[in-house]
């Protein structure tokens, strides 16, 4: 586990994923940007592909594609009280027409074929833009503006893959802001370059092969786990302490993601913290376990301890024996013992 994030983090530190349960104490962090490590994963393993389809072969022949409008402005009618010759108000609506272009296309391949047609995203966006007012228009007029090159709209993988990552940092910013129905536009505007980026072979491969390869950083994702496996991007240790990371972790659908990766020394390290935290919060004042308690902290947690079948065992062991206990030293047994003399209290059977 350890050398998995290590390999693919460049200038780790020696501190490693086991760590984080056990009781390792990893150097502070500076106060700085904690780096996602799963996401760095991600690029690692995404990028080749995705440099195969910057650099594939054209395919999609120019002539073969229709000419397609796109509608900046709708139509619309107006009133302009403009004075007539009698200086009345003249209130008859007036039509403006729809703003309407045809874009064209701009090849860095020759004029025969490209790699991406991305008019249908153009057209999705203008779409989204017609009805909209302020700071979404604003956006969106600027997501329009990403997907052209000199006069045309861009064909090419690499100039749309870097047009998408400006709608991405303008979504971050909306999302800073907490201006969620910019967000809403912009995803929206995004998930239509996506598809017209999918028109490429070789970029849906890519996409495919990506799926596929993230699959095992899913449970990465979650937020205790992906709070759990942040690094400092100057020292390259991990952000949270590691007395804090089980925390994290303390709730089931948390403990079955770190389960499904961790080595088996963390995930027994985990299962030990969960079952002291029980073992404590069943225990009195006189640091003795009350079964009663425990029981009840069983029947809470027990979608946590379905994680953790052996330790549920254990405590369920526990609480019987703590009541078979309970029984003897209160029951019929008990008034028995109390009542038989000790050694020391028996009559001497000797002479004197």
């Amino acid at each position: 586990m350890a050398g998995l994030f290590d390999d693919l983090v460049p200038q780790a530190s020696s501190v490693t994923f086991d760590d984080l349960i056990t009781d390792a104490k990893p150097k502070p962090a500076k106060p700085s940007i904690a780096r996602d490590v799963a996401s760095s994963m991600r690029h690692a393993l995404g990028d080749r592909d995705y440099a195969s389809a910057r650099t594939a072969e054209p395919t999609i022949a120019v002539d073969d594609l229709a000419p397609q409008n796109t509608v900046r402005e709708p139509g619309y009618t107006r009133l302009d009280p403009a004075e007539d010759i009698f200086g009345q108000p003249n209130m008859s609506p007036t039509h403006v027409p729809a703003a309407i272009e045809t874009p064209s296309l701009t090849s860095n391949t020759g004029p025969d074929l490209v790699q991406v047609d991305a008019r249908p995203a153009l057209r999705a966006i203008d779409d989204l833009r017609a009805n909209e007012r302020g700071a979404a228009a604003t956006a969106l007029d600027t997501v329009r503006g990403l997907l052209f090159r000199n006069g045309g709209v861009d064909t090419s993988v690499v100039g749309l893959e870097n047009a998408r990552d400006g709608i991405n940092g303008m979504i971050a910013t909306a999302r800073q802001g907490g201006d969620m129905h910019v967000v809403e536009r912009l995803t929206r505007g995004r998930e239509a370059l996506d598809g017209a980026l999918s028109s490429s072979p070789e970029f849906a491969q890519a996409n495919r092969n990506f799926a596929a390869a993230s699959e095992p950083l899913a449970p990465f994702t979650s937020p205790g786990m992906d709070k759990a496996i942040r690094r400092d991007e100057f020292s390259q240790n991990f952000a949270t302490p590691a007395e804090d990371v089980p925390g994290l972790l303390s709730s089931p659908s948390e403990a079955r993601n770190f389960n499904s990766v961790a080595s088996p020394t963390a995930a027994g390290a985990l299962e030990g913290n969960v079952t002291t935290r029980m073992l404590d919060a069943a225990t009195d004042a006189s640091g003795n376990i009350v079964p009663d308690r425990l029981a009840v902290a069983l029947r809470e947690n027990q979608d946590l301890l379905s994680q953790f079948p052996a330790a549920r065992v254990r405590l369920e062991t526990i609480v019987d024996r703590g009541r078979q206990l309970a029984a003897e030293r209160h029951g019929p047994l008990a008034d028995v013992a109390a009542a038989t003399p000790t050694l020391l209290e028996m009559p001497s059977s000797r002479k004197t």
